[in-house]
């Protein structure tokens, strides 16, 4: 009888913890990038990377993870760290160091609450 109760509360247990396992696991893979977009526009003096990042949750960390600048000119890359805020979209503009003459075109990592989403932009003379 003790033999029967215990393998009672074993897989009872067991199936509790597979449960709350689903669970987390369900609510971690449901969260998605609804839509991202990114684009190098530029000012007679300033490169800008202007974005927008909308996911389907709401997020304590959104935004851009890294902007890997390729200076197409010289042959070379830069990776430059973006702006965060939180929610569920954020819409933004930065400035991001360039040379005058030069073409330029950036892979951007978009970034929320661990899920990160890579998209290249336009290629801009500044």
């Amino acid at each position: 009888m003790k033999n029967k109760i215990k393998r009672m509360v074993s897989v009872l247990l067991l199936v509790v913890c597979a449960l709350s396992f689903s669970a987390q696991a369900a609510v971690y893979e449901s969260k998605e990038f609804r839509k991202t977009e990114a684009s190098l526009s530029a000012t007679s003096s300033t490169l800008y990377l202007d974005f927008y990042v909308k996911t389907n949750t709401i997020n304590s960390q959104l935004g851009i993870k890294s902007i890997k600048l390729y200076d197409v000119t010289t042959g070379s890359n830069k990776i430059y760290a973006g702006p965060m805020s939180s929610g569920i979209e954020y819409q933004d503009s930065c400035a991001v160091p360039a040379t005058k003459g030069h073409r330029y075109y950036a892979n951007v990592t978009f970034y929320a609450d661990g899920y990160t989403k890579q998209i290249k932009t336009n290629t801009i003379t500044f």
